[in-house]
């Protein structure tokens, strides 16, 4: 029908998916206690010099994808492994703090068992643990969509809890990057390659199963609808940025004046 040809219900699905993960990667206080103690100092972080990491990463990322164009079946299992690792670290840290909430909630204080290494274990670490390597089993075995959109959502979750922008410059600096970064690899690369396809569409699916947003299309069941979680991190920086923003001043009484009114001199975010 005419509905299903205009609104394809997969698009919708992602959209909620990757904004929930921006929302809960913004949740938390973004404005940690050394932030603080510059502001009260006037000590910051050379913007220069934080300019320049991030000219960095389009950068890194082009030998990534080149690398990846020309030694594919090389490169892929160490790819892998790598993902896997990132996979894992995400899934304990965004399931770490709800495992120990429910068991704090349901038993008290979880008992800790100190092990050979004099690393402490509780019961909501082993089952975090647990959790963990299990769907990495499952996303490794089968692909599932389902499972690569969880751990999609971990990793996307804890990229925006921890990489921070202190400055709309950066942000500015580093979306206009980006977007020249796309552009090339997605529309000029054929070109230069003398490909069909660009090279990083090429990396895409020379590596299935990759965590990214995906939903099966309701029109076609066998094909599907994906959003790379590079195109949702970033925007969702810019917003974690806004929303620190915003925090700094509810918390530190600034008005809207700019003017300081609780002792805390005004943070230069722009």
């Amino acid at each position: 029908d005419w509905k299903g040809e205009m609104i394809d219900l997969s698009f919708v699905c992602i959209w909620i998916v990757a904004i929930t993960c921006i929302i809960c990667g913004a949740h938390p206080p973004i404005m940690s206690s050394s932030d603080v103690e510059s502001d009260r100092d006037g000590r910051h972080p050379d913007e220069k010099k934080l300019t320049w990491k991030i000219l960095l990463l389009p950068l890194f990322g082009s030998i990534f994808l080149l690398l990846m164009f020309f030694f594919l079946n090389v490169m892929i299992y160490a790819v892998v492994v790598i993902l896997t690792i990132i996979a894992m670290i995400s899934v304990i840290f965004v399931v770490l703090p709800i495992s120990n909430f429910i068991y704090f909630r349901s038993f008290g204080s979880p008992p800790s068992f100190r092990m050979k290494w004099g690393i402490n274990i509780n019961i909501p670490n082993v089952v975090t643990l647990i959790i963990a390597i299990g769907l990495c089993v499952i996303w490794l075995l089968t692909q599932y969509w389902f499972v690569v959109n969880i751990l999609a959502w971990c990793v996307g979750v804890t990229q925006l809890r921890s990489i921070h922008l202190r400055s709309f410059k950066q942000a500015t600096v580093l979306l206009a990057i980006l977007i020249i970064y796309d552009v090339f690899w997605v529309f000029i690369s054929p070109y230069i390659v003398k490909s069909d396809t660009s090279v990083m569409e090429t990396v895409a699916r020379g590596m299935p199963g990759l965590p990214l947003f995906i939903w099966p299309r309701f029109q076609e069941p066998e094909s599907f609808a994906f959003l790379g979680l590079g195109d949702v991190a970033l925007p969702g920086l810019v917003m974690c940025l806004l929303k620190n923003f915003d925090r700094f001043r509810q918390v530190f009484g600034v008005d809207n004046n700019n003017e300081n009114i609780a002792g805390v001199r005004r943070r230069s975010i722009f």
